[in-house]
């Protein structure tokens, strides 16, 4: 189902929140709308940020060594030992 599809069930919910304004306001209750409780979502445009080779490569690294970290702090493994072993 995408985004926008509308099941049947937000028709209801759009009919029950129609009924609950109509019932908030003393005049113009025909001017609610059913349709004017349905939801459009719009999708964030994001900005695509060029990166070079080389920032691509140092955050690589950056992640390797964030996870490293943590394996090696979940197994228990000091750094130093790690290091002299690879």
């Amino acid at each position: 189902m995408h985004m926008n599809d509308i099941a049947p069930e937000h028709y209801y919910l759009a009919q029950l929140t129609a009924e609950v304004r109509r019932s908030w306001i003393a005049k113009g209750q025909d001017k609610v709308k059913t349709k004017e409780f349905l939801i459009k979502f719009v999708p964030k445009k994001r900005k695509v940020k060029k990166r070079s080779p080389q920032d691509i490569e140092a955050e690589r690294k950056k992640r390797l060594e964030a996870s490293k970290s943590a394996w090696l702090g979940a197994l228990g493994i000091p750094k130093e030992k790690w290091k002299k072993e690879t």
